[in-house]
């Protein structure tokens, strides 16, 4: 039974005992299954401890174990954020919105990388394609947070309303249009 290993993984990295820790964790990830939820867990181990490229390399393992692994996509993406990688993680960020086209905290991740990489407008260039790919309303919500946080809402409006110009059958982009006018 795995629970009880991840527990005393859990225990043991608390009591900073990390190499125990990593040990069970390694054992616990050749059981079937635990693969990608035991390098999960290395990955955040490890990037406690600042040892960075390790990190990365458990978060790519569970990923690659399970590529349904929301957390474990969204973990490597942040990683990737944090070492300066914005290319690789913007990629990531993509695989995440497509497979959950809804998970907020990746649509917000999502949204501030996009902006930092490119500026707000270069950002949100960027951005109004990920929306016609994916119809994220997640992608839509964090457009007008992060444009409120910034100042920047007026270009939200204007993303919004082009959007709505080229689909006029969607309903999503007047309402998200309206929301970062009502802000």
């Amino acid at each position: 039974r795995p629970q009880p290993r991840l527990a005393l993984a859990d225990l043991l990295a608390k009591r900073d005992r990390t190499d125990e820790a990593l040990a069970t964790l390694d054992d616990l990830g050749k059981l079937p299954g635990m693969l990608s939820l035991t390098q999960l867990k290395r990955g955040e181990l490890l990037e406690k401890q600042g040892r960075t490229a390790d990190a990365l390399a458990a978060y790519r393992r569970a990923v690659e174990a399970e590529g349904r692994n929301l957390a474990a996509r969204e973990r490597l993406s942040q990683a990737l954020l944090d070492a300066g990688k914005s290319g690789e993680a913007l990629k990531q960020l993509a695989q995440l919105i497509q497979l959950a086209p809804n998970y907020a905290p990746a649509a917000t991740l999502a949204v501030k990388t996009l902006i930092q990489r490119g500026g707000f407008e270069g950002g949100l260039s960027e951005l109004k394609r990920w929306i016609r790919e994916t119809g994220s309303e997640a992608l839509c919500n964090a457009a007008v947070e992060v444009g409120a946080e910034e100042r920047k809402l007026e270009l939200v409006v204007e993303l919004f309303e082009a959007l709505a110009q080229e689909n006029p059958d969607k309903r999503l982009f007047p309402v998200y249009r309206a929301r970062a006018v009502s802000k």
